[in-house]
């Protein structure tokens, strides 16, 4: 397997040598709409480049607060192809526990799902000074400083062919010991502490991972525990695109079933308390079911 010194390399190499192999799989309504590992690229250096336009570089920290969509990603690869480190936080977070996060690891800008994520800020913008902009997926951004997620990708691609190719190239001189991204803890004994994870650690965990799954280009994976969930990044991001397979987005956790049956994942990656979930209520729906498929369930 090839090796690469970054995750955004390894990136960059499916989306040159794989244009049109299937990247991404977001559900629409009622079908899945697929991304190339091409229009993946594409989307990730537009972002990067309106991002650079808002001044976000080098050693900045922007902050992710969402559920898994394809926006996550692409968020976070683009901040990392300027040399800035993510910050992921829980979607499920109060809004004193983002403000900490935030002001805590200083971003100057987050990624937000929606008008009710955008309230979690707004409450305590007052106590994030390094905060300077916030993008909103879904929704209007009406408050001083935000802008859409769709704005900010159109402008980034409005700056034309030159500014994305030098962004690209750019990740060519990333240094794999640089700050990739800040994990926070939960915080259950005191305040949640952010543990600093460099490019190179990514990839030595994304590295570990396949070794262990031996996880290959044809194998696709349905995404579904949080993303800021450093073990759903790990198979969601990380490992899917250190070898290349499909991600399929799930719409969260009371969607899994039938999630599962529409994309037939080969990867699946869950805590062992939901899996102990789901054991017992097969074993519940067993009950009733005739002594005959209860043998052959058994």
């Amino acid at each position: 397997m090839t090796s690469f010194p970054t995750l955004l390399h390894a990136f960059f190499h499916h989306a040159q040598t794989r244009p049109d192999r299937v990247a991404l799989r977001s559900k629409q309504g009622a079908a899945w709409r697929d991304l190339s590992w091409a229009g993946y690229g594409a989307r990730v250096l537009a972002v990067a480049a309106g991002l650079q336009e808002l001044g976000v570089g080098a050693g900045d920290r922007v902050a992710i607060l969402s559920t898994n969509r394809a926006e996550w990603l692409i968020f976070d690869l683009a901040a990392l192809c300027l040399g800035a480190g993510t910050v992921p936080i829980y979607p499920s977070s109060l809004s004193a526990q983002v403000q900490y996060i935030v002001e805590h690891s200083e971003c100057v800008a987050v990624l937000v799902e929606d008008a009710e994520q955008a309230e979690k800020i707004r409450a305590h913008r007052a106590e994030t000074p390094a905060l300077r902009h916030v993008i909103v997926v879904d929704g209007e951004a009406t408050d001083a400083g935000a802008t859409s997620f769709a704005r900010l990708e159109e402008s980034g691609a409005a700056r034309g062919a030159s500014v994305l190719s030098a962004i690209e190239r750019g990740v060519l001189s990333l240094d794999p010991r640089g700050l990739a991204t800040i994990v926070y803890t939960s915080g259950t004994t005191g305040p949640p502490k952010g543990a600093m994870l460099s490019h190179r650690n990514l990839m030595a965990m994304g590295d570990s991972l396949v070794s262990v799954v031996s996880a290959g280009p044809d194998d696709s994976s349905l995404s579904f525990l949080p993303l800021s969930h450093i073990a759903e990044r790990l198979q969601g991001e990380i490992m899917a695109i250190r070898v290349g397979y499909t991600v399929n987005m799930g719409e969260g956790l009371p969607a899994v079933p039938q999630n599962l049956v529409e994309t037939e994942p080969t990867i699946l990656v869950c805590v062992p308390r939901l899996w102990e979930k789901y054991y017992a209520r097969i074993r519940s729906g067993l009950r009733d079911a005739s002594p005959l498929r209860s043998k052959i369930f058994d």
